[in-house]
């Protein structure tokens, strides 16, 4: 993240009174984005109950049609492993894509076994190159040698995510049933959402969130909408 978002995330906790963990900041791309998410946090019973509602019926029926799943098997405590089911995931979870009309679905991850083979790899890569330099006064031969494991470690380290994204089949932590899901694709779809139901409301937390936004990148209110992107649109570094 750039100064410009650290500094407006920051001046956000501090207006609302949440703490936004890095891993969610990351994801928040437009102004939509952040209203949903301060509006989850914060328990403002408009969005709960209107967005939040309209996003689950919109996902069950999209499970239900593009899964021949029965109405009561999609509640928001149900697992999405029992709904989707891992073989074929990645074709399903982009049938799930288009059963929505398009919105945009987390990214699914690899098993733990690659990411930790990744980070061995890393190690590898890092120590390798730090003997060859240790060496390289001593035997420079011996230096030659790990140099050369340290190059072979970055070169797997490159071909590993592409070579690995068939095996990315796992749901994000957040989104191991159907209500996590549910938030999830609000923080990411809300301007979608709010543009598809007709309108904006215009509440507390968006006039509060506006004024943030305007005294932090010197951008007029009027001028913000729910599509309006930080980095793009906003210009925050």
């Amino acid at each position: 993240m750039g100064l410009d978002i650290v500094e407006l995330v920051m001046e956000v906790e501090e207006e609302f009174e949440i703490v936004i963990k890095d891993c969610d900041a990351q994801q928040i791309t437009t102004m939509g984005e952040l209203h949903a998410y301060i509006s989850v946090r914060t328990g403002t019973q408009r969005l709960e109950y209107c967005a939040t509602s309209r996003t689950f019926y919109r996902l069950r029926r999209a499970l239900m049609s593009g899964f021949e799943l029965a109405r009561k098997q999609v509640s928001p405590v149900a697992h999405m492993e029992d709904l989707i089911t891992r073989q074929s995931r990645r074709d399903r979870w982009r049938v799930l894509a288009e059963a929505l009309g398009g919105w945009k679905l987390p990214s699914l991850k690899r098993p733990e076994w690659v990411f930790h083979g990744m980070v061995l790899l890393t190690a590898v890569m890092f120590l390798t190159a730090v003997l060859g330099f240790s060496l390289y006064r001593l035997d420079r031969a011996l230096a030659v040698v790990a140099f050369g494991a340290a190059a072979a470690s970055a070169a797997l380290l490159t071909l590993a995510m592409p070579a690995t994204e068939r095996l990315a089949v796992e749901f994000p932590s957040d989104c191991a049933e159907v209500g996590g899901l549910v938030r999830v694709l609000l923080r990411q779809n809300y301007g979608r959402l709010v543009a598809e139901a007709g309108g904006f409301p215009r509440d507390d937390v968006w006039v509060r969130l506006c004024k943030v936004v305007s005294e932090n990148l010197g951008i007029d209110q009027k001028e913000l909408t729910p599509d309006s992107r930080f980095v793009e649109d906003l210009g925050a570094g």
